[in-house]
């Protein structure tokens, strides 16, 4: 589920991609590339800009979809295990348990607190199995919205015990950039215009490989069954 996620949004972003270097070095070449693109109301400089500031908005929904498919997967495999509370490492045990406390908080009536409390006693107690959706968990106590580049992606994974080593650059220019595209401050062509075709390249490559190797980490973590306490 995750690779096939990933290589379907990393194949769409490569494509683009390639028809932006495609259109580069027709229009380097051929003049009337740049007189055909310019018939009716088309500006090829502008829609360069708005392809290239585009490509930087997929690449972080690519940091976003790969990082939210590696959690889910990993709350799957812990409730295929059947293990109980007591039995999960101690990041993620801390990881659920503030997710009880921050659901009791959010909570108004006492009937409804009493009755977070009590399940969380149930866990403690080593009755029952741990069973909660990584979308549980995120409608209660999100882990991130809209703020990640490679210090927040370990952050997050950090929580749950898994390692991963990733440069700040550049998913630190692609969050800042995706945050002024969607709040409104930089328009696409503004965005796009500052930047060249040889650096988005260069974001596209290491931002795959930065993800690629979250994948890995996620698959061997969860392979080793490391969210279960050491022995």
């Amino acid at each position: 589920m995750i690779n096939e996620d990933f290589q379907e949004r990393k194949n769409e972003i490569v494509n683009i991609l390639s028809y932006l270097k495609y259109m580069e070095k027709e229009r380097s070449t051929n003049d009337s590339i740049e007189k055909n693109m310019e018939v009716g109301d088309v500006d090829f400089n502008k829609l360069q800009k708005t392809i290239k500031a585009s490509i930087l908005l997929m690449l972080y929904n690519l940091v976003e979809s790969t990082l939210t498919n590696c959690l889910n997967e990993i709350h799957d495999a812990i409730t295929e295990s059947t293990i109980p509370y007591n039995k999960l490492n101690n990041s993620i045990q801390t990881l659920f348990l503030a997710y009880h406390i921050e659901s009791m908080k959010k909570k108004g009536g006492r009937d409804d607190q009493a009755s977070i409390m009590r399940d969380l006693i149930f866990l403690l107690k080593e009755e029952g199995n741990i069973s909660i959706t990584y979308p549980e968990l995120n409608s209660v106590y999100g882990l991130y919205s809209g703020n990640l580049d490679g210090k927040k992606v370990q952050s997050v994974l950090r929580r749950y015990g898994v390692e991963v080593s990733l440069h700040t650059q550049p998913l630190e220019t692609i969050k800042s950039l995706r945050n002024k595209l969607t709040h409104g401050e930089l328009s696409f062509e503004d965005v796009g215009k500052d930047a060249h075709l040889g650096q988005i390249d260069d974001y596209v490559d290491k931002t795959i490989k930065h993800m690629e190797d979250v994948i890995r980490c996620v698959e061997t973590f969860i392979q080793a069954k490391d969210y279960c306490k050491s022995r």
